[in-house]
C-alpha cells in the first residue's frame, strides 16, 4: 500500500535522479512532504534530487520601497500580464503569486531545506537556476517560459541525496 494521496507506481530504490521543476508548491504542505518522502523511498541509496520552486523570500522582497531593476520589470510585467493593470504594485503581485496558478503553498530556504532533512535527505545544496555539479542536472529549468531573468528571480533551488 503507497503512502495516502500517491498511487503505488514505482518501486522502492528505482531511480537515481528525480527532478521537480515548480510542482511542489501546487500541494499543501503536508502533500509536500509526502512527496519529498516519496521521492526518498523511490530513489537509489546514493540517488539525488533536484527540486526547483518559488521562494516566498522572492516574493517578499517586491514588497521593498528598494527594489533592483530586475524586480521592478518583473512587478510591472507581472501586474500588467496578471492583473491587466498598468501601474505596478508588488503588494497585487504578491497576492495574485500565492493564490493564482494552483499554488497551494510557497516555501522558503529553511522550510524546504527542513522538509527535505526530515524526508531523510542529506547533502543539501542550494544551486543556482540551471546549474549543479551534476551534469545529468544542468540547465534542465525552463527559463525560456518567462522573460529573461525572471525564472532567476523567482525561483530557488536545492540538490539533496539518498545516502
Amino acid at each position: 500500500m503507497g503512502m495516502k494521496g500517491f498511487p503505488v507506481n514505482f518501486h522502492t530504490a528505482m531511480f537515481d535522479r528525480i527532478y521537480s521543476e515548480h510542482l511542489i508548491e501546487h500541494l499543501t504542505y503536508p502533500q509536500g512532504r509526502m512527496m519529498l518522502e516519496e521521492c526518498f523511498r523511490v530513489l537509489k541509496p546514493g540517488g539525488r534530487i533536484r527540486i526547483s520552486t518559488p521562494d516566498l523570500r522572492f516574493l517578499t522582497d517586491l514588497l521593498s520601497h528598494d527594489r533592483t531593476e530586475l524586480q521592478e520589470r518583473y512587478v510591472a510585467w507581472m501586474s500588467l500580464k496578471v492583473e491587466g493593470d498598468d501601474v505596478p504594485n508588488g503588494v497585487v503581485v504578491l497576492n495574485h503569486f500565492v493564490r493564482s496558478w494552483g499554488h497551494r503553498f510557497i516555501y522558503d530556504d529553511t522550510v524546504l531545506c527542513e522538509a527535505l532533512s526530515r524526508a531523510g535527505f542529506s547533502g543539501i545544496v542550494r544551486c543556482e537556476v540551471g546549474r549543479s555539479a551534476d551534469p545529468a542536472f544542468q540547465g534542465l529549468e525552463n527559463e525560456a517560459r518567462m522573460p529573461e531573468g525572471f525564472l532567476r528571480l523567482e525561483s530557488m533551488v536545492f540538490e539533496a541525496q539518498r545516502v
